[in-house]
């Protein structure tokens, strides 16, 4: 539109601005140095006298300018001392004052424009400080000012005008706080603190206050807009799913890659999911995340390069073809650590806003987390297979030097204690369950895990469909694979849960069923 582009507060380039600052000595003149206007009102050599141009100095430090034209008035950061930028933020002043004409767009009583000058463009956005928001000269859609996506109509006229543009707008007031004399009154205090429980504070409103004000207003509106605050299915935990369930495709991949990688993807899956739940980071748990697993892999490191130097101190004494496996999965393993290490340790003290763009980047439409959660596991996962051709390696030279029966009896008693260890692991795993809640109307798909259950809230005469894919093991005889479908019938209001047990195994008879995928489906 004629080179003015439609910006939001956030999207402005304010922390993004560099240039390069000329120093020098000056001379301090005798006697006391003179008392510093504020507002400073910018000579008229560089101002027009008709727009009468104050500047006033954020709390940060950053210059800006205001004045008032008919009908509106306007803030910049723009160098308005320079007589070049001067001129072009006038250009850009009428060519505002023109569109407004043209679409008959009456300003409201209290308008106020944001102007920031670009190469060959400049970006805007009006504040409407009567509905605290922002509007625009052109119809503008909530993805072109990277607005969330919304959950329905009703969440849009409520939410996105009342919560995601009201926080534009307090981010504005933080950015411009200095030139409000008089506009705003205590009240916001009261009501931010009412919020905060925060108790009673200084009520005396200076540019300072309200800037500190207008930075937590605009933490609180976002924070209603993110979470539905006001609709019928408010979040009311960070780990409430509030997103429909995307099941990925491919579920077979799942099972080959979690048993080529000793099941390890599935948890780093899990944790992802976890984070990254309603397309939603806290930053707190993101480090969490990401310390866990920078820690893993430097501590895999070691342990894998101790496994590779065991593994070559035995070839020299024999074969370095036994040795080959052990040697070449502690390489891949101290290699892929390394590199996701050296990659990622930055995104440890990422915001959560960075976090997010990386775990939307990382998440396939098809495959979810798994395909990163694959380059995860790497480190822990070639150590494992380190260790386990290492074992393989001290049998096969035990076999050369004290017979066929000793080896046998040692790998007899390996197993058993790996079988022990794992039966022990497994147990400790199993501890509180973690629900799924399903609404009615829902259909979900999921892989049953020792520490999962279902829990539905049903409707009158409900009817719960639960269909797996089911795998047979009689008593006696083993019959093919089949499928099974249970139903499920509930009163008014119900709840049914199904914790771990009953979802792996359904008894039928002398038939134990074990469940390999789950579909509910309430009708």
């Amino acid at each position: 539109m004629h080179g003015l582009h439609p910006v939001t507060s956030l999207n402005t380039s304010r922390y993004e601005k560099s240039c390069a600052v000329e120093q020098f000595h000056t001379v301090i003149p005798p006697g006391p140095t003179a008392a510093r206007a504020t507002p400073r009102q910018l000579s008229a050599t560089w101002s027009d006298a008709s727009q009468q141009w104050l500047s006033f100095t954020h709390p940060e430090g950053q210059l800006y300018h205001w004045c008032t034209r008919p009908g509106f008035s306007v803030v910049t950061e723009a160098n308005l001392e320079c007589p070049e930028t001067n001129l072009q933020v006038s250009h850009w002043l009428k060519l505002v004052e023109d569109e407004l004409e043209q679409r008959q767009i009456i300003p409201p009583q209290d308008l106020e424009l944001f102007l920031e000058l670009q190469e060959d463009s400049c970006n805007y956005y009006f504040v409407d400080h009567s509905s605290q928001s922002l509007f625009w000269l052109e119809h503008l859609s909530t993805e072109a000012l990277d607005i969330s996506p919304v959950a329905s109509h009703a969440h849009l006229t409520h939410h996105i005008t009342e919560w995601a543009l009201e926080r534009f707008y307090w981010v504005h007031v933080e950015f411009f706080p200095m030139h409000y004399d008089g506009r705003f009154t205590p009240k916001i205090i009261d009501d931010l603190f009412g919020v905060l429980s925060h108790g009673q504070a200084d009520r005396h409103m200076d540019g300072y206050t309200l800037c500190y004000v207008a930075r937590l207003s605009a933490a609180v509106a976002n924070q209603r807009f993110m979470t539905f605050y006001g609709h019928e299915n408010a979040q009311l935990d960070r780990l409430q799913e509030m997103l429909p369930n995307e099941t990925p495709d491919h579920q077979w991949t799942f099972t080959i890659a979690n048993g080529l990688l000793w099941g390890i993807p599935q948890g780093y899956c899990s944790q992802m999911e976890e984070v990254f739940l309603n397309e939603q980071v806290y930053v707190d748990h993101w480090t969490t995340f990401m310390s866990n697993c920078l820690r893993e892999w430097t501590t895999s490191i070691s342990w894998t390069f101790l496994v590779l130097i065991v593994s070559v101190l035995l070839s020299s004494g024999g074969s370095l073809i036994t040795a080959t496996p052990s040697i070449l999965c502690c390489s891949a393993g101290i290699a892929s650590a390394s590199c996701l290490d050296l990659k990622l340790r930055p995104l440890k003290d990422a915001s959560a806003s960075s976090a997010a763009r990386y775990l939307r980047t990382a998440k396939s439409p098809t495959l979810g987390f798994l395909p990163f959660a694959v380059v995860f596991s790497l480190p822990k996962a070639s150590y494992m297979w380190g260790v386990a051709f290492l074992l393989a390696q001290i049998i096969h030279l035990t076999s050369q030097r004290l017979g066929k029966l000793s080896s046998l009896l040692a790998a007899s008693s390996l197993a058993l204690l790996v079988l022990f260890i794992f039966c022990v692991i497994s147990t400790e795993e199993l501890g509180d369950y973690e629900y799924v809640y399903i609404r009615s109307g829902d259909n979900r798909t999921f892989l049953p895990s020792a520490c999962l259950g279902i829990s539905v809230l049903a409707a009158a005469h409900s009817r719960i469909q639960l269909y797996g894919s089911l795998w047979g093991v009689p008593a006696l005889g083993l019959p093919p694979p089949g499928e099974k479908t249970l139903h499920h019938s509930v009163a008014a209001d119900e709840s049914c849960s199904w914790r771990a047990p009953d979802l792996h195994v359904f008894n039928s008879g002398d038939i134990c069923l074990h469940v390999e995928y789950i579909t509910l489906t309430i009708h």
